[in-house]
């Protein structure tokens, strides 16, 4: 699998909701591509057919158990990652599943949207390595078939035992035999000992780094530049790479280059660059430079050949230099023009060529004089760039999303995105026209426009310390058919070179649909309340004439002699005891279906001033048990419902106030700093003997009560009140109950 390749998921779960589920969750968190098989037919089915990256396999299926199909899925020849997904657990089915091959093991519970996602991550980076090593593989049979198609010398040895591991075609056929299995200095050198100038203890130095020397072979008669490095083998050993390249011409030939030196020594200045000089009269072609390195070839294979050069140039370029050639022979102007040249690696290097006439006494050219300058790097920077702009220009104009770029000055959009006809109906064309007010409702232009402007503000500020800051806020959006649409807004801000914020730059996303689920959940929330209270009233009404009776009963038998005086007692106290609980019940029922609502109104609250005011309830309860109360100097100020943040802070107070039987009690309540997505977090706790280990787990759940026997409403109000805010709660042990929890600043819309 590719980098930047999304997954493809083959999820094998037999209860539709739950493989729903995990698709879903796949796809929103990798944007993966997803199918479903329900047993296992369907799934050796789908995998015969397709290819996968990752499978989630679900232990209990119709047709048999996961630990068989994970077998058979493992004796592909290349199988993708199995993650075992399974409400069965237990440590022995993981230690199977992982036996068998499996990359992870997921339990269904309250964690999988957690671990899932981490599995899959495992496994992604698994099947990439994988994916990584065979390509090495593929890239080293390749690296082989290049070696064998090269002319020149090529081979590797072992460093210690001088075994040779590998030679190319060109150097078998040099010494006429196969030379693999053999020892270098015996089959190159005609020697039973290493030879005196071996290279190895100088490659074995600095490994890596590659060493140039020459040698005349006196086997073969010949010279060569032997470049030799160490590498790695595929048995992961250090061996010694050489590549030997016949330099022979080139030996006998330097004395006749000797004359050119001051020349060449001239043109060594343009590192990049080569100079060469075109005798008009004779076509004799002379360079000055090293322009058979430049494109890896043996010294005087182009530079002494004007057929060798001309024989590199890309087909389709070759007219030009044709029609140089006649130009260079009447025109007494500069000429300037561009090619490829093959590079003897088999790539296409651009070259740039600028000619300058040596003119003679009657004005004609007898010389022409030019540079020739490698382009490839700034050619390949422009396409690349091309290629950018040509795929950010099909994401812009693909996605669902709507992308526009707005001019601070008047509010102009310079920009949009096509797919805003598909979500508004109107053309960028269109929206390039139109104000703001034609864009969005007065009703959300307004906080639009305050928003852009404290963003602005804020981001004037913090601009060098956060370059990439966005802020996010949502607007109605006015359609072509006068409908609107709610989406949600993420902006920001674009500066010049001087760090002026000159436009905005914005991603608008429909969200529609999730304001219906908002309308909705409120709309149930409230029918819930009302049914709460309609339930409770109903029932305390016929709960309180019982106690009232009672009461009257206990006074109708006061000084009459039944002669069960002590029975009737205890059936009297039960009966008023019972009709209380279940009073309380109810209330703290009615409670529990509250605390889940959005707040109708919220202002700054001091919470500390909140936690005092707790303390003061409390106040002959904690002096009577003699509890030492230790609370933060700033406990920080959160927007939301003062009223529900008493609630928050009253029943986790009140906790660590009666389960408090310590010799010394002490109750703590600590602000613990703000968070980077601005949740304030709280911890209130105690020295007392903790939560009892049979219920910690289940302690928020309503209901749920130590040894006191209490209603076991107040945790559960707590956690829906912290879950209204964003947060998150949990409770453990350390030296008494500890509960640490989260709370996010609330805006009502």
């Amino acid at each position: 699998m590719e980098q930047d390749k999304t997954p493809n998921v083959l999820v094998v779960e037999d209860e539709p909701d739950m493989a729903l589920m995990l698709k879903r969750l796949l796809e929103r968190k990798f944007s993966a591509t997803v199918e479903i098989a329900k047993d296992h037919a369907s799934a050796r089915e789908k995998i015969s057919s397709g290819t996968f990256d990752i499978i989630t396999l679900d232990y209990k299926l119709p047709d048999g158990d996961g630990l068989g199909l994970l077998r058979e899925i493992n004796e592909i020849e290349t199988p993708p990652a199995v993650i075992m997904v399974t409400g069965y657990g237990d440590e022995r089915t993981a230690a199977k599943s992982f036996k068998l091959g499996a990359s992870g093991y997921v339990v269904k519970d309250k964690r999988l949207s957690t671990l899932l996602p981490d599995a899959v991550e495992h496994a992604i980076s698994e099947v990439r390595l994988r994916r990584v090593e065979e390509a090495l593989i593929f890239e080293q049979e390749q690296l082989l078939s290049l070696f064998e198609s090269i002319d020149e010398a090529i081979y590797v040895v072992d460093p210690e035992s001088h075994e040779i591991l590998y030679a190319n075609k060109f150097l078998k056929n040099a010494f006429g035999k196969d030379l693999v299995g053999g020892i270098c200095y015996r089959e190159l050198q005609g020697v039973d000992e290493p030879c005196e100038f071996c290279t190895n203890e100088i490659i074995l130095k600095d490994k890596g780094k590659p060493y140039t020397w020459e040698y005349h072979n006196p086997i073969v008669d010949r010279d060569y530049q032997i470049t030799d490095r160490i590498i790695k083998w595929p048995d992961d050993r250090d061996v010694r790479f050489e590549l030997a390249i016949d330099i022979t011409k080139r030996k006998r030939t330097e004395e006749a280059l000797r004359k050119s030196e001051e020349r060449l020594r001239m043109a060594g200045k343009a590192a990049y660059d080569l100079i060469y000089e075109w005798d008009v009269e004779t076509g004799h072609l002379e360079w000055f430079g090293d322009i058979d390195g430049m494109l890896g070839y043996e010294q005087g294979k182009i530079s002494q050949s004007i057929e060798a050069w001309l024989n590199l140039i890309h087909p389709e370029d070759a007219w030009q230099l044709e029609a140089a050639v006649g130009f260079h022979k009447t025109s007494t102007e500069p000429i300037r023009y561009g090619y490829r040249v093959k590079h003897m690696d088999g790539s296409w290097r651009y070259w740039n060529d600028h000619g300058l006439p040596l003119l003679d006494e009657n004005g004609h050219p007898y010389m022409w004089v030019g540079v020739c300058t490698d382009i490839t790097e700034q050619k390949e920077g422009e396409e690349a760039l091309r290629v950018s702009e040509e795929k950010y220009r099909l994401l812009a104009e693909n996605i669902t999303d709507v992308i526009w770029i707005m001019e601070l000055d008047g509010f102009k959009r310079i920009y949009t995105s096509p797919s805003v006809e598909r979500s508004t109906g109107f053309t960028p064309e269109e929206v390039a026209e139109m104000s703001p007010e034609e864009l969005v409702t007065p009703e959300t232009l307004k906080n639009v426009l305050r928003t852009l402007e404290e963003e602005l503000e804020r981001d004037t500020e913090l601009c060098k310390t956060e370059p990439h800051r966005t802020t996010t806020f949502e607007a109605e959006q006015i359609c072509k058919d006068g409908s609107t649409v709610w989406v949600e807004v993420t902006a920001k801000f674009l500066r010049d070179d001087k760090g002026n914020p000159t436009h905005v730059l914005g991603v608008n996303r429909d969200i529609a649909e999730r304001k219906k689920a908002e309308e909705e959940i409120k709309r149930i929330n409230a029918e819930l309340e009302s049914y709460a209270r309609t339930v409770s009233h109903d029932l305390k009404g016929p709960l309180t004439g019982i106690m009232l009776a009672v009461e009257m009963l206990v006074k109708s038998l006061e000084g009459i002699d039944t002669g069960d005086a002590e029975e009737i007692d205890e059936i009297v106290v039960a009966i008023n005891t019972n009709a209380r609980n279940a009073r309380g019940r109810i209330e703290g029922l009615l409670a529990l279906a509250g605390a889940g609502q959005v707040p109708r109104g919220t202002s700054p609250v001091d919470v500390r001033e909140v936690v005092e005011g707790v303390l003061a309830e409390g106040f002959h309860e904690i002096k009577e048990k003699g509890i030492e109360v230790d609370v933060s100097g700033d406990l920080g100020t959160i927007t939301a419902s003062p009223t529900q943040m008493q609630q928050v802070f009253s029943n986790l107070i009140g906790n660590a106030i009666r389960h408090n039987d310590s010799e010394n009690p002490v109750m703590w309540v600590s602000h613990l700093g703000d968070e980077e997505d601005g949740a304030h977090r709280y911890l209130v706790r105690d020295n007392g003997p903790g939560i009892p280990e049979d219920i910690i787990d289940k302690v928020f759940l309503p209901f749920t009560s130590g040894k006191d026997g209490d209603t076991g409403i107040g945790l559960s109000i707590v956690e829906k009140l912290v879950k209204v805010y964003g947060g998150e709660i949990r409770a453990y042990n350390e030296g008494g109950a500890c509960f640490e929890f989260t709370l996010k600043d609330y805006k009502v819309e």
